[in-house]
């Protein structure tokens, strides 16, 4: 009796140290650090795409996926255009899509990042291809 007492008790144990959350788990995705361009990213774009239109990040709000990107001349830009965002060695780190226009700014939602990607980060260029 006194053996089946002890083994529910270690069963309760178990059961109870098993489903605790453990603490080093992280509450969301993990992504990879940004590293911000160079001024050298920026003049390569120009040279292979002289037209395009280069902005930077300068807030994100990750819980809305959106980024404000500023430096570029919003009255050149539409709702609905697509941006591309570049990280440092001109990776780029994913698209969004102007979903408004302020007087020096432009509020861009962003997509889910890929896997082993990351989403725009503060100092990210924002670059518009015309072409």
């Amino acid at each position: 009796m006194q053996l089946t007492r002890w083994a529910g008790l270690l069963f309760v144990g178990l059961l109870v140290v098993g489903c605790q959350k453990k603490a080093s788990q992280p509450a969301g995705p993990v992504y990879p650090p940004a590293v911000a361009p160079t001024p050298e990213t920026r003049d390569r774009i120009h040279r292979l795409a002289p037209d395009a239109l280069i902005g930077q990040v300068i807030a994100v709000l990750p819980d809305q996926h959106l980024a404000l990107v500023a430096d570029l001349p919003v009255q050149e830009f539409k709702i609905g255009q697509i941006l591309c965002f570049v990280g440092g060695d001109a990776v780029n780190t994913g698209t969004g899509v102007v979903v408004h226009i302020g007087p020096d700014a432009l509020h861009v939602r962003y997509e889910e990042p890929q896997p082993g990607g990351r989403p725009p980060a503060v100092g990210d260029l924002a670059v518009r291809f015309k072409r």
